[in-house]
């Protein structure tokens, strides 16, 4: 959107009320300056973006991040129109800018100080100028205390704090295949970064990527609580969606539509799909790191149920296999979580179906898994078999007898180790293949099947090992069919124990 070659005063006026108002209306207006032979294509993701920009220059979300597929204009309007944008609510605010690149977030700075400079921009909003004694590309300063600051990943210069951190892709997709480059980037993250806000309670921290790994920087700001807009390429109805603090959600409902096909046509997400591939395609273009299909273990063939059969719940049938296995965690609150999953199946059933009743999924130091297992026993059904791993040497031996004493009256196993988690995973994954596993619709349920889908890329594997384990075990029991019992009573139930 233009204006006229030389439109009066009053006119001028009222567009610069109109884009100090709006940061849409800002951008609509002052885009042919950047682009003057592309014509902005606007869509409902740009909406859904300035509309969270304009919240955090607001003050209303301090710590965002978004996840959009390459090409979507996310540079522009993040690092270039909205802080423009911004220093007409509030000129003194200080900008910090980085990329995975220095000539990235320069030439961002540069395109900011090239809006600032143009004629469209004094004739509208006359009162901001650049700073002849800070005009330098990388780090330039406004007439009124305002700057904008360019860096790189662990290039932040010494002493230099702002009021807004924007983070545009801190890893490129090759470096995202490095485990320093990753390691390298997130210790920035997490240490360096909040250090160079003025304030930490209303500054801000925004970052804006196409997802890369499972363990990139847009995780660790997922996990630490920031907003998040997501916007795949395709939309997925059974990806977790959760709405962001201003409540917006995908506005879309039907399974592949599309994100923008005014932008990205049908032909031209195809062509691009089969140059980036099924992983790189998963992560940069869908937003999640793996693919949805094509992994080890077919989720979309796992069939969903919402209770389980009555005489696979019935404690007294005598032929059902119940087995809770776990997968133990020492360290609570970082790492690996543990995890018990309760399998069941009829030994009577012909088509040998195993359901997937109940998952508990806790970090937890040591003292808190026992405190776990031991609940989790006293709630599970008369008969189920409890599995735990078994570490190498002495300290397998100690948590052996530890656990024997905790379970006792229980039936219980320790299972030594062996192999990948990989190769254990393997009979559950054809179980699955062969669209033989049942899986309840619990409140856990969307978690655990996003951990199935990414496995074994994922970050996380302790579900998959635990449900593994326990399929395993109910496998080596029907191929017994069945075995010798011996009935043990505790004081919290009666449960079946194997006779050795």
């Amino acid at each position: 959107m233009t204006s006229d070659v030389d439109p009066s005063p009053y006119r001028l006026q009222v567009e610069a009320e109109l884009c100090r108002r709006s940061f849409p209306e800002f951008m609509r207006r002052a885009w042919h300056i950047l682009e003057p032979s592309r014509p902005l294509i606007w869509g409902w993701p740009l909406d859904a973006l300035t509309e969270h920009l304009t919240a955090v220059h607001n003050g209303e979300i301090t710590r965002f991040i978004a996840t959009i597929p390459p090409g979507s204009t996310k540079s522009l309007t993040t690092r270039v129109f909205s802080p423009v944008w911004g220093w007409l609510q509030n000129p003194h605010s200080r900008y910090i800018g980085a990329s995975y690149a220095h000539h990235l977030s320069t030439r961002d700075n540069r395109r900011a100080q090239q809006l600032i400079m143009s004629d469209w921009f004094r004739q509208r909003f006359p009162e901001l100028k650049i700073d002849p004694r800070r005009q330098a590309v990388e780090n330039f300063g406004n007439n009124q205390t305002g700057w904008m600051l360019a860096t790189s990943v662990e290039g932040i210069g010494t002493g230099e704090r702002g009021d807004q951190f924007v983070i545009d892709d801190p890893l490129s997709a090759k470096q995202a295949d490095s485990p320093t480059y990753r390691q390298a980037a997130l210790k920035w993250f997490y240490e360096t970064v909040p250090s160079r806000l003025n304030d930490l309670d209303s500054g801000q921290i925004l970052i804006i990527m196409q997802r890369l790994h499972e363990e990139d920087v847009a995780n660790a700001a997922i996990e630490l609580g920031y907003d998040h807009l997501n916007i795949p390429m395709h939309f997925d109805p059974e990806q977790i969606r959760k709405p962001t603090s201003i409540g917006w959600t995908d506005p879309r409902t039907k399974p592949n539509q599309l994100m923008w096909p005014e932008r990205f046509s049908e032909s031209a997400v195809i062509k691009l799909e089969q140059s980036l591939g099924p992983y790189a395609s998963a992560a940069q273009l869908e937003q999640t790191p793996v693919p949805r299909t094509g992994g080890l273990i077919e989720t979309d063939l796992i069939i969903m149920k919402e209770q389980a059969p009555a005489s696979i719940m019935d404690p007294d049938n005598p032929d059902i296999i119940r087995v809770r296995a776990w997968d133990f965690a020492g360290s609570k609150g970082k790492g690996a979580y543990t995890v018990g999953a309760l399998l069941a199946t009829d030994i009577t059933d012909l088509d040998r179906s195993l359901y997937i009743l109940d998952v508990r999924r806790q970090r937890l130091n040591p003292a808190g898994v026992r405190s776990l297992v031991l609940s989790t026993a006293e709630d599970d059904p008369a008969g189920t078999v409890i599995l735990y791993p078994k570490d190498p040497g002495q300290s397998g031996l100690d948590q052996v007898q530890s656990y024997a004493t905790l379970l006792e009256g229980y039936s219980h196993k320790a299972e030594p180790q062996t192999g990948s988690k990989e190769e254990r995973a393997e009979p559950f994954a054809a179980k699955v293949g062969a669209s033989q596993v049942y899986l309840l619709e619990k409140g856990w349920t969307d978690h655990y099947k996003q951990e199935l889908r990414f496995f074994p890329k994922g970050k996380y594997k302790d579900q998959v090992d635990a449900t593994a384990s326990a399929y395993n075990e109910i496998a080596r029991r029907l191929r017994h069919k069945r075995t010798p019992e011996v009935r043990l009573v505790s004081e919290s139930q009666s449960n079946r124990a194997k006779v050795n």
